[in-house]
């Protein structure tokens, strides 16, 4: 899939660029918008007509010769970085493990992730004891982050999985960084053909907020009424650490206060986050999503025999 993305993907930019940068098109909505068909549109097309004429000035419609040129190389440039980095990400983690073999360091996790873990390790070549015993091979990936920093109590786990997933993208090999510091160089380059003094500039020429000013105004007015609420929230929830005997409740880690969380959730509201994974197995979700769309929209979706209908793998399942 990655092969055919990336020998597909040269000629799809080239496409969207001679979209987006077509002056017949350009045109031709230029003359929708200054003539006398602009009184007979109404609100919506009104709408997608100036935002589609916004998009293909932001995307250089006006350019010419080494300007549009140096445009085109640029956004082909930007697409193989991203498609670079998130490569990077997916490599990274398939290949990445958290190895655990004494059963102590693993209470609390959910059995799920340590199900998950012990397959992880028998593919990995591990010959399994018991699986109570282990060993467990954890892949650094969001699932399993999320799952140890709330569940774990071995505080030791907790801490080498929140650097490993932090540190994703920084090691050798799949290091994004210098990947990242070119995007930023580049998208500044082309909002600068564009006419726009940044590239906030020019995200932002496409959204609700009036500036970049107005966007830092909003963070600064957020955090403003935000932090006495986190303060008070943190003071509670290391009074609580003290209360269960907990030593990092004197210098409270970040790996630490995701489970002290869960933990005083727990104590306070009854509250079981992985408690919640039974109400969203598959069938479950198919059937909350297909009742919302027909009570929306009166579409009534239906599960049928695939029978003679192509698919990729023996477990998917067709809809009508």
């Amino acid at each position: 899939l990655q092969a055919a993305y990336d020998a597909v993907r040269p000629e799809y930019v080239t496409l969207i660029n001679h979209m987006s940068q077509s002056r017949a098109v350009y045109q031709g909505m230029l003359d929708l918008r200054d003539g006398d068909q602009w009184s007979g549109l109404n609100q919506s097309r009104r709408r997608i007509l100036t935002e589609s004429i916004r998009a293909m000035e932001r995307s250089g419609v006006h350019l010419e010769g080494e300007a549009k040129a140096r445009y085109q190389e640029i956004q082909e440039r930007l697409s193989k970085l991203s498609n670079d980095f998130s490569t990077n990400l997916v490599k990274e983690e398939k290949g990445s493990r958290i190895r655990v073999s004494n059963p102590a360091r693993v209470a609390g996790v959910p059995a799920a992730v340590l199900s998950l873990a012990l397959d992880t390790a028998k593919e990995d070549g591990i010959q399994i004891a018991t699986e109570e015993a282990g060993p467990w091979h954890f892949v650094v990936s969001g699932m399993n982050y999320v799952a140890i920093i709330q569940h774990a109590e071995d505080r030791g786990l907790r801490e080498e999985f929140y650097r490993a997933f932090r540190a994703r993208g920084t090691s050798e090999g799949f290091d994004n960084r210098p990947l990242l510091a070119e995007i930023l160089e580049l998208r500044q380059e082309q909002s600068a053909l564009v006419g726009f003094a940044t590239y906030a500039a020019r995200s932002i020429d496409a959204k609700m907020a009036p500036s970049t000013e107005s966007v830092w105004q909003l963070f600064d007015e957020l955090e403003s009424a935000a932090r006495p609420a986190a303060v008070d929230e943190l003071a509670m929830l290391v009074a609580y650490m003290r209360e269960q005997g907990a030593e990092e409740a004197e210098d409270p880690k970040p790996w630490d206060t995701t489970y002290w969380l869960e933990k005083l959730r727990e104590a306070m509201y009854s509250y079981d986050s992985e408690r919640l994974r039974e109400y969203f197995q598959m069938p479950l979700v198919f059937d909350g999503l297909f009742s919302l769309v027909a009570k929306l929209y009166a579409v009534d979706i239906q599960r049928v025999d695939p029978a003679g209908v192509p698919v990729w793998d023996d477990n998917v399942e067709f809809f009508e």
